[in-house]
């Protein structure tokens, strides 16, 4: 019963995001066949429970939409002071690409030229937080302009991102001068994620990218480059969809569990 709760409530909630989000005849169609569901149940305890646990979600989506509809409408600065998480950055060529989160709690993507050699080097190697000062041209990311193009600027409102800049001047360092500075928990667990990507990177290929995708949640340059199959087959959305990858970490950790004679019980909530 518990898991059919459970499992009606997310099926519901993720239409009911949808319909915030991107209302369209998609999206109803799509609530109104969850609505009929319910209703088709003739329970009214169990409408009344999903019901309970939906509005919090539908309340925490019409409040963030809301939220991202006013930065859409803001007057981008063209000087800004943030920070990038080191597993955010990307250096292709000689273009930085970056998440950078402003210090009015906006998140933009950014946009840089490296000029020299060695600070590319410097950039690919690094696995701090990186915290700046620039001089930026700030526009609203642009929509698809047509039919069935790849539409970017619908892509990163799904990561909260309206905006992306473009770094004109600017000066970062691993010291933040204020106090302006990420959760210390959430910094450290970046931190440790980009020092695993450089760890995992040093793998004999096609291991190092497998595992920087399936293990790491990062789909580094070279992926579909070096293994055109994988692109053409579809490999990794298959492997991510069968959830291969946890399931075996899971595996492993339970029977380390049984190993160490841990209760069953605790070993799952662990």
């Amino acid at each position: 019963m518990h898991q059919r709760i459970l499992l009606l409530t997310s099926l519901i909630v993720a239409t009911v995001s949808g319909l915030v989000y991107q209302c369209n005849s998609v999206t109803i169609t799509l609530f109104l066949l969850m609505v009929g569901i319910l209703l088709k149940l003739k329970s009214f305890k169990l409408l009344l429970v999903i019901t309970m646990i939906t509005l919090p979600f539908l309340s925490y989506f019409i409040y963030d939409n809301h939220q991202l509809e006013q930065i859409n409408k803001m007057q981008p600065d063209s000087y800004v002071t943030g920070y990038m998480f080191a597993d955010d950055i990307e250096v292709d060529g000689d273009n930085l690409k970056a998440v950078a989160y402003l210090r009015h709690h906006e998140k933009v993507k950014l946009y840089w030229k490296v000029p020299t050699q060695k600070e590319k080097q410097w950039l690919e190697t690094n696995t701090s937080t990186l915290y700046f000062h620039a001089n930026v041209k700030q526009t609203v990311i642009p929509p698809a302009t047509n039919f069935n193009q790849f539409d970017a600027q619908k892509f990163y409102k799904t990561q909260k991102i309206v905006h992306q800049a473009t770094v004109q001047q600017w000066s970062y360092s691993k010291q933040s001068d204020d106090n302006f500075k990420p959760n210390f928990l959430i910094d450290n667990l970046r931190q440790w994620h980009a020092r695993a990507l450089g760890q995992v990177a040093q793998l004999p290929q096609p291991l190092a990218n497998y595992a920087q995708a399936l293990l790491l949640g990062t789909t580094p340059k070279s992926l579909y480059s070096d293994n055109p199959g994988i692109s053409t087959l579809g490999l990794i959305h298959l492997f991510s969809v069968s959830g291969f990858q946890v399931s075996y970490i899971i595996t492993t950790l339970m029977s380390l569990a049984r190993r160490l004679r841990m209760i069953k019980e605790y070993a799952v909530i662990f």
